[in-house]
């Protein structure tokens, strides 16, 4: 599977292989945001948003837990089983794989520091399947 990106200047690149976060430039696998450039199904796994960057892509997972109506007020263990949940995931598990690289899932979202948000999204990313597996080609 792949993905072609082009910019306004008639370049671009296209995503060959890898995971759905990596090829859609998603790296929380969401379904969607105010930030998306595009929605795209896979079966079977859903429809997942398609962004015009990495950066974006952090932004709008930064975003959603930061601001989401959903998580305010949240530890990161209650936010996860709204983010992660069980008909989806095994959430247990994504909460332990959490606390298994030194997050305390007992924080509450807004009180995180700038260092715990960074840390918390990289687990995020690393659990959602971001890796470079692919090729980028460029045109």
């Amino acid at each position: 599977m792949h993905i072609k990106y082009s910019t306004t200047n008639g370049g671009g690149f296209i995503r060959n292989g890898g995971t759905i976060p990596w090829r859609f430039l998603n790296p929380g696998a969401l379904r969607g945001s105010p930030l998306t450039c595009a929605y795209i199904s896979t079966k079977p796994n859903g429809t997942f948003a398609v962004f015009e960057s990495e950066e974006i892509g952090k932004k709008a997972l930064h975003l959603l837990l930061s601001t989401g109506e959903k998580y305010k007020g949240k530890t990161i263990a209650q936010a996860i089983r709204i983010y992660a949940p069980a008909h989806e995931n095994d959430t247990t598990k994504y909460i332990n794989d959490l606390k298994s690289k030194g997050i305390n899932v007992n924080k509450v979202l807004p009180n995180l520091t700038a260092s715990e948000w960074s840390q918390l999204e990289n687990a995020i990313m690393t659990l959602e399947g971001w890796r470079v597996q692919g090729t980028i080609e460029h045109f």
